[in-house]
């Protein structure tokens, strides 16, 4: 099964061309690191695919998950009980969670953190982008390009709170809200706890 979390091409099949493809993703693991010294980038995502890489085998060097283990997270989160409105808001939430961290790459403060309006749409010349934008680490201010399956996921969790599909400007609500009726915000315990728990999950369902 192809993991929702990760959209897109999957390299590691472009056998006919890995050596082009692993030059350009060098390349661009460069720029990203020259782009975060001199702080025009928030992160560099390319760290991901240097730590894939079959020669780095120590366990602490490994910041990537596998395709094994992103399926298994994709499955759990999937199959969660959808069997009323509070279940399907607690699996939209939870999907639009794994969403923050895997694809933007963002923390567990960040996340708990986040409001509506930290995604935006930003205009890009003659068009326009959606952006997570907030303060990172060491007070920085980020803007993180928006994938179009978190949007997606997004649009979905706004629907089940009776929302609009994408936020508006101005709207300081939670990003993730603790029920469908309660406005508050998840806490850092809170979001680790939901982490935690998708993974015992998914570890429960590969034995």
């Amino acid at each position: 099964m192809k993991s929702s979390l990760m959209p897109g091409r999957n390299l590691h099949n472009l056998t006919d061309t890995t050596e082009t493809v692993e030059q350009a993703m060098a390349a661009l693991a460069s720029l990203y690191g020259f782009a975060l010294k001199e702080g025009s980038a928030y992160r560099n995502p390319f760290t991901l695919w240097r730590d894939r890489k079959p020669e780095v085998t120590q366990a602490t060097a490994r910041r990537a998950l596998s395709e094994v283990e992103l399926d298994a997270l994709a499955e759990a989160i999937r199959t969660l009980p959808t069997g009323n409105d509070q279940e399907c808001f607690v699996q939209a939430r939870a999907q639009l969670i794994f969403d923050l961290g895997l694809l933007l790459g963002l923390r567990i403060s960040e996340i708990a953190s986040s409001r509506m309006e930290n995604i935006s749409r930003v205009r890009l010349g003659e068009t326009t982008a959606w952006f997570w934008r907030g303060i990172g680490k060491g007070a920085k201010r980020a803007e993180i390009p928006v994938p179009d399956g978190l949007l997606e996921d997004l649009e979905r969790y706004r629907g089940i709170l009776g929302l609009p599909p994408r936020p508006e400007p101005g709207e300081t609500t939670p990003l993730l809200r603790r029920s469908r009726s309660e406005g508050a915000g998840l806490s850092v315990r809170h979001v680790r706890q939901i982490f935690y728990d998708i993974a015992t999950r998914a570890e429960y369902r590969d034995t």
